[in-house]
């Protein structure tokens, strides 16, 4: 059994792997997602994503990298709607010259994404999420503390429950 807020058995819980474009994990993430059902047919349940996303575009400024970890919990209700809350470290490149010399130094950020969205089955083996997700950087130096912001997810139905 896994506990979260209640007893689930694992039957009646789903496993997901899916892409999504912009979203909670950067320009592009990987996750993998479950939902926790109390009981067979039930419309209203929790679910959770853990994922890996990056951002591979230069920022205007310098070359940059970032790595994104996407944390987030979800309620749907009615099967289709989800609000939720999601908190993504991810890493920032710090540049600047000193003595006339470049320096680096990476720093590990945070963003709080709070979700309101659509989801809904594609057949019995694929499900289709829209999310308005916008983020609010809880870092002092953002340059902007809250940017609207989509998430776009294709996932797969994986394992029990398919």
């Amino acid at each position: 059994m896994i506990v979260y807020g209640g007893a689930y058995t694992l039957s009646t819980a789903q496993s997901m792997i899916g892409l999504e474009l912009l979203g909670n994990g950067g320009f592009g993430s990987l996750n993998y997602m479950r939902d926790l059902n109390l009981e067979e047919g039930k419309k209203n349940y929790f679910s959770y994503r853990v994922g890996i996303g990056v951002d591979p575009f230069d920022n205007g400024i310098n070359e940059s990298f970032s790595l994104f970890l996407p944390l987030s919990i979800h309620y749907t209700l009615w099967n289709h709607l989800e609000v939720g809350l999601g908190l993504t470290p991810y890493t920032h490149d710090v540049r600047s010259v000193e003595n006339g010399q470049l320096k680096t130094k990476t720093e590990i950020r945070t963003i709080l994404f709070p979700s309101l969205g659509y989801r809904t089955n594609l057949g019995r083996q694929w499900v289709f999420r829209a999310n308005f997700t916008p983020i609010h950087s809880l870092h002092q130096d953002a340059d902007e503390w809250l940017i609207p912001w989509i998430g776009i997810m294709f996932a797969r139905k994986i394992g029990a429950g398919k």
